[in-house]
């Protein structure tokens, strides 16, 4: 799939911290390729920075998935989820499919930069992956690479979500049953939703300030 020499221009300062969230934001992904398929630069060195530092960041999140999974498993087996709304058990079902994903994604993309690693001219064939020739001779990212590794942190964030969606549905289900609100059921869901908020607050403002340099 081919892509502009550029990616697409979007406004930064209304996408940007969404972008983070859903995966590395575009132009972080998709300038360090950029810079590999540029002839200007030093290519085997970026190329072999731009695969060490994909390798570590596929181990990271397959052993981070591996234990959300396992977290996603032992709650669907806590008490309070028995014969409680659908909806939690859809949620975590549904967060373990993306965190198998993930695994899967993270597993089979690993075991495929191993295998380039054993040819004489790896490096040379990761660049042949990652980019193609336009019309003119330059070499251009391609937008599918772009997206595909970035799909196992993709999927690892998707099952975070939904774990953290269930996990609000069973507080605030529990706090009011039949209608009717369960003081102390009540004070755990507020509290927690409470903690939630800030949590999620301070980490909105990582995500935020961890990107919000100028990648022009």
């Amino acid at each position: 799939m081919e892509a502009p020499l550029n990616p697409p221009k979007v406004p930064l300062s209304s996408v940007k911290s969404f972008a983070a969230e859903i995966a590395s934001p575009w132009i972080v992904a998709w300038e360090p390729i950029k810079s590999l398929l540029d002839p200007t630069n030093d290519q085997d060195d970026l190329t072999r920075k731009w695969y060490e530092a994909k390798l570590a960041e596929l181990s990271f999140t397959g052993l981070t998935s591996a234990l959300l999974a396992s977290l996603i498993s032992g709650a669907m087996q806590w008490p309070t989820t028995q014969n409680t709304t659908w909806t939690i058990q859809a949620c975590w079902y549904g967060g373990l499919m993306f965190i198998v994903a993930s695994i899967a994604s993270a597993t089979q993309q690993s075991i495929m930069l191993y295998r380039f690693n054993s040819h004489p001219e790896h490096l040379s064939r990761v660049r042949g992956m990652l980019g193609y020739y336009d019309s003119v001779g330059r070499r251009r990212p391609r937008l599918v690479q772009v997206f595909v590794w970035q799909i196992p942190v993709m999927m690892l964030r998707f099952g975070i979500y939904l774990f953290l969606v269930g996990l609000f549905i069973l507080l605030w289900h529990a706090a009011i049953k039949d209608g009717v609100w369960q003081p102390d059921e009540r004070k755990i869901a507020v509290m927690v939703s409470a903690i939630a908020a800030f949590a999620l607050f301070c980490h909105g403002l990582s995500v935020y300030f961890g990107y919000s340099g100028d990648f022009d």
